[in-house]
């Protein structure tokens, strides 16, 4: 898609533990997610999306699309703000691939990484040093997903 276009690619997945990761209640998490995103970029009177893919697979539901008219890094922004600020937003994982193919990260818009679903440490820390066990992770995501 990126070569086809040239453009930003969106790439919505969701942040969901252990093997289940496909089921109703997940899929309404998904479909929220799209759901913010579309609305973010329909805000930005600048933006198209030119194209729209999606996939289901055993590592969950997928969705893609092609982004005109907004630079990759202020895509990413506009993204992390959804990921900080909606209820179930912690599940979200928006990414930004430029034209290039260079994934855009959190460091490259000069914004903190992720904070843990279970503390505030950061989510890399605690995913490296396995601090957390994965029932509680799991529970945790139940939990969010229940408040929803």
């Amino acid at each position: 898609m990126i070569s086809k276009y040239n453009l930003p690619l969106v790439s919505i997945t969701l942040n969901i533990p252990g093997s289940n990761k496909d089921s109703l209640k997940i899929r309404k998490i998904y479909r929220e997610c799209i759901r913010v995103v579309k609305i973010k970029l329909l805000k930005q009177r600048e933006s198209t999306i030119v194209c729209e893919r999606e996939r289901f697979s055993a590592e969950g539901p997928e969705f893609f699309m092609v982004v005109d008219g907004i630079a990759a890094k202020t895509l990413k922004k506009m993204f992390i703000q959804i990921e900080n600020e909606h209820l179930v937003g912690r599940l979200f994982d928006i990414d930004v691939i430029d034209k290039d193919f260079s994934v855009v990260s959190r460091k490259d818009v000069n914004m903190p990484p992720r904070k843990c679903i279970i503390c505030e440490d950061d989510a890399i820390n605690c995913i490296s040093m396995r601090k957390h066990k994965r029932d509680e992770i799991i529970k945790a995501v139940d939990n969010l997903i229940d408040q929803f």
